[in-house]
């Protein structure tokens, strides 16, 4: 019986979970604390997660924090079934002959975490010892140097705020305030193999609770073992027994974690994920038998943990008695010893360069496949009993999809269709050799990658993490030395899967993205014309430092005649400086002597952050940086640190050539002739910022720290050629660039600008003929051909008939911004279909009479047209009565009131007469004037002069004979 994870599983959200969690995670987010101090729990799993009684697993795929975990679930009769376990000692043991792990968005590629994580309940704070908190007793171990450092960290799980108060505990490692807290132990060199155990340990201290973070490390003749550190709760000294740490299957933590035990190979903090291609070794999870006196292995495993966010990807585990196998294979989620009833084994072949993802289930589905990394052509995975399914991916040739496997597969050499649809990894030169179109990795003949088409890449490979880490890159080259030129390299498109679509959408980030090319260790490749690097990372990522394309630890690379578009508009994506175009990293001690040349950078936006781009981070010395086009929002950035330490650094690069040279002055980098100006500003020197105002050195107002451009590129004018396709000879055409419109009967207008950059145009075609050829003009070198290609369309007649039309006068009608005229009651235009907007000027003065949309489906139109008659502007003014006087106008039968000394009306063509108020007090010079509207704008002035005091008593009586008769009426209205 196979037991994946979350089966019949049934979620319910808690209220008001999302928004506590959503809280957490925004003070996470403002810490300025390294990424690799915090391991942090799984948020995006925070749910009451019961069925039938029971949890169920907050992982139901990989990437997951694979190893062994106890949930408080066990297999009896074929039901899963609660229980709860409650220990003061948990015991993690990792025996480890050998491992390869990379991942280039961590800050440490080369390494992988070892977590020991269990939930403390029932702890005391103040006398009241309701509170749980999560423990961890963690390890980060570098393949590369072979360096093992111990962290440990401790979460409020009391509530679902995570809310660690300053007053909680406290130990030798830091209280980050209202966060977590964590402690850095010793670091130690290990090599390969090695027996690591990890303890927590629960106990009284003078009436308060206290955990303890002991290890023990074997390694040939080395043995170390400690505590490094201890941490004290405030109970006020009136805690009477331990806390204990819990294990239940029968309801989550406060939180909405779990209560579990987990020993778990991860990404190194940060809620990172670590690609895990080849590992050998064993895991085992224990806990403390205080009736037994000893350590007993758990009584049900899985075979990932449910509590901590980061992850790994690549590791198999199978299992032997009470001990966990751990090698290469899918990241499948499912259980172990009784929770599943058998082990099998599926093995095989397939042909090098071969991808292998295996889901459970009779039928593949990539919502539940998992990236299996095979050693050579030959595998090997230990699964739990059941039906699976196997995909092979091979470059050039067609997928293989084999359903319901069982025992031995051996994978077919399918179809060569010659396609890129999967990423492309190196390592060795077989791998270069099977890409290459020619060269054999020599200087003098190198190999060539050409990926002279758009790439996408299937979605099997659009694997995200809960913390959305990607787990492949679109081209990796690692550890090589040969000689590789790609060219004409874009970034490889790809569509994440249905499962990740509800979190994307959350935090507002595309389905779609384009996957990062990385260089790790490698010397002499070089990156040269790709039309279009780009991609985003998720804002989930900050506090890691990645890139479009990242070199690292690399030397004599050339980066040459690429764009570069970089995506971090929406809040919801990584803002730099964690997020740029290129970064380069290497050892500030080391010369790496990379060139970067004729590379531009045109994206000239700020986010909705506020943030501009970081086109370039270097982090490096030794290198050559020069001809390249950089705009004034998408910068160079070089600090004075070392951006994975923090450690001063002093960089030493090269930002332009040693003198200014001419325009045809030649280096040669990797066998390519670097020459010419990205500006054609007449001279090569350094690089061009992105304002005609540079002045040398300049050092990009200080974001460069160390190091300046002593020979900056200036502006140029030069020439954009807009080129129509498609029209007869002799049509008119137009376009508007930047704003300013431009019309020709030729089939090309010229366009002069200043400076390199975005020139924005739209084309407007005469009907008939439609273009899709609108939007950016990306140029940077003079007389740039910009293609516009004419489609010619059905089109149909709109007929505009003017209904009231007198007369040989000429009126016109606009539609959708061409002008069109007629003399007579009809003015037809020739539309393809589609809705237009119109506005119509009527005689004799064009005023605009009438505007609408008319839409035009495959057959004519007719549009009636009224001209209604033209307005004039009238004023009435008064003179004589005080300021604020109320009076009024009647003209035509309508009467104007005002308060001020004149009224603004508007009137067609006539003759009127204006009868004026009388205002107690005051007469008019005479009750009526004529006057006549005759096409221009008319002035009528009145004057009032003073009257007697028995015309004002008067006029007050009527006034109050006026209200007591209205008074009257009313209270008629309301006996009725």
């Amino acid at each position: 019986m196979h037991v994946p994870a979350g089966e019949n599983a049934h979620n319910t959200k808690h209220a008001g979970i999302e928004n506590e969690y959503g809280s957490a995670l925004a003070r996470i987010g403002n810490l300025n604390i390294s990424s690799k101090y915090m391991f942090l729990p799984n948020f995006n799993a925070i749910n009451y997660y019961t069925y039938d009684g029971h949890i169920s697993l907050t992982y139901d795929n990989g990437p997951a924090p694979m190893g062994v975990s106890d949930v408080g679930i066990e297999n009896l009769s074929g039901k899963l079934v609660p229980y709860s376990v409650n220990t003061t000692d948990v015991m993690g043991v990792l025996d480890l002959n050998s491992t390869r792990v990379f991942y280039p968005y961590d800050d440490q590629p080369n390494s992988f975490a070892v977590q020991l994580n269990s939930v403390l309940h029932n702890v005391d704070l103040f006398g009241n010892s309701s509170y749980s908190f999560w423990t961890q007793n963690v390890v980060i171990y570098s393949t590369r140097t072979h360096q093992l450092t111990f962290i440990d960290n401790v979460w409020n799980f009391s509530s679902p705020a995570f809310n660690m108060t300053p007053n909680a505990l406290h130990g030798s490692g830091k209280l980050v305030r209202y966060v977590y807290y964590y402690d850095v132990g010793p670091t130690m060199n290990i090599s390969f193999p090695f027996e690591l155990k990890l303890y927590l340990n629960s106990s009284l201290r003078n009436g308060n609770d206290a955990v303890y973070f002991n290890y023990s490390v074997s390694s040939g003749n080395v043995h170390r073992s400690g505590s490094y550190d201890t941490v004290f709760f405030n109970s006020s000294g009136t805690a009477k027994v331990p806390a204990s740490f819990m294990i239940s299957g029968y309801s989550p933590t406060l939180s909405g974690l779990l209560y579990d035990s987990e020993m778990a190979i991860t990404g190194p903090g940060g809620g990172s994920n670590v690609d895990v291609y080849s590992i050998n070794g064993t895991m085992g999870l224990y806990l403390y038998n205080s009736t037994l006196s000893s350590f007993q292995a758990v009584r049900s495993a899985y075979d990932a943990g449910v509590d901590t966010g980061e992850t790994s990807y690549g590791v198999d585990v199978g299992w032997i008695d009470h001990t966990a196998l751990l090698q290469a294979g899918p990241s499948l989620v499912y259980g172990l010893w009784n929770v599943s009833n058998a082990m099998e084994i599926l093995s095989g072949k397939v042909p090098d360069q071969s991808y292998v993802f295996v889901s459970s289930g009779a039928q593949f589905s990539n919502s539940t496949a998992s990236w299996a990394p095979v050693n050579g052509s030959a595998f090997r995975f230990l699964l739990p009993e059941g039906a699976y399914s196997i995909a092979i991916f091979k470059n050039l040739y067609a997928p293989e999809y084999i359903n319901n496997v069982s025992g031995t597969v051996d994978g077919i050499q399918t179809a060569k269709t010659g396609r890129f649809y999967a990423p492309i990894f190196i390592s060795n030169s077989s791998d270069a050799a099977y890409y290459s179109m020619k060269g054999n990795g020599t200087a003098a003949n190198p190999f060539i990658i050409s990926l002279n088409q758009s790439i996408s890449i299937i979605s099997t490979f659009g694997v995200l993490n809960d913390f959305l880490f990607p787990a492949f890159s679109g081209i990796t080259i690692l550890d090589t030395a040969f000689h590789l030129d790609i060219e004409n390299v874009s970034s490889f498109q790809i569509a994440y899967g249905q499962q990740y679509r509800s979190e994307l959408s959350h935090l507002g980030l595309s389905n779609t993205n384009w996957m990062g090319i990385v260089l790790y260790e490698t010397s002499n490749v070089s990156i040269v014309n790709g039309s279009n690097i780009t991609g985003w990372f998720p804002e989930t990522m900050k506090g890691f430092i990645v890139a479009n394309l990242m070199i690292w630890n690399s030397s004599n690379d050339l980066v040459a005649g690429n764009v570069f578009y970089s995506l971090h508009l929406y809040s919801g994506d990584l803002q730099p400086p964690y997020y740029s175009s290129i970064f380069i990293y290497g050892e500030n001690s080391s010369d790496e002597n990379n060139t970067v040349w004729g590379n531009y950078f045109p994206d000239q936006y700020l986010s909705e952050n506020g943030n501009g781009t970081v086109g370039l981070f270097l982090d490096s010395s030794g290198n050559m940086i020069f001809n390249n086009a950089f705009t004034e929002y998408d910068i160079a950035y070089s600090p004075d640190f070392n951006v994975y330490t923090g450690s001063n650094a002093t960089y030493h690069d090269n930002w332009n050539l040693s003198a200014v040279e001419p325009i045809n002055y030649t280096i040669i980098v990797n066998g390519f002739d670097l020459k010419g100006s990205i500006v054609d500003g007449g001279y090569e020197g350094g690089n061009y910022w992105g304002s005609p105002f540079i002045t040398a050195p300049w050092n990009e107002t200080g974001y460069i720290q160390s190091g300046y451009d002593y020979h900056p590129l200036v502006y140029f004018v030069y020439t954009l050629s807009f080129t129509v396709h498609g029209l007869p000879a002799g049509t008119s055409w137009e376009i508007a660039a930047d704003g300013v419109y431009y019309e020709s009967s030729r089939s090309s207008i010229n366009v002069t600008e200043y400076n390199f950059g975005n020139t924005t145009y739209a084309v407007f075609l005469p009907p008939g003929y439609t273009t899709n050829n609108s939007g950016y003009a990306y140029s940077f070198t003079n007389k740039t051909i910009i293609n516009i290609y004419a489609k010619h369309v059905m089109t149909y007649g709109v007929i505009f008939y003017a209904t009231n039309y007198v007369g040989n006068e000429t009126w016109y009608v606009d539609v959708a911004g061409s002008l069109y005229s007629s003399a007579s009651r009809e003015l037809i235009v020739s539309l393809p279909n589609g809705t237009y907007s119109y506005s119509v000027f009527a005689p004799p003065n064009n005023y605009t009479a009438v505007s609408g949309y008319v839409t035009v489906n495959g057959s004519s139109v007719i549009v009636n047209i009224t001209f209604p008659e033209q307005l004039y502007k009238v004023v009435i003014s008064e003179t004589g009565l005080p300021a604020g006087s109320s009076w009024y106008v009647v003209i035509d039968g309508r009467s104007y009131y005002s308060n001020e000394g004149s009224i603004s009306i508007l009137l067609p063509a006539g003759h009127y007469i204006a009868q004026f108020s009388s205002v107690p007090g005051y007469k008019t010079s005479s009750q009526y004037v004529d006057f006549n509207v005759t096409g221009q704008p008319v002035q009528v002035i009145e004057k009032y002069t003073p009257t007697q005091n028995y015309d004002y008593y008067l006029g007050a009586g009527i006034v109050i004979g006026a209200m007591i008769t209205a008074f009257v009426f009313y209270i008629d209205r309301r006996r009725s």
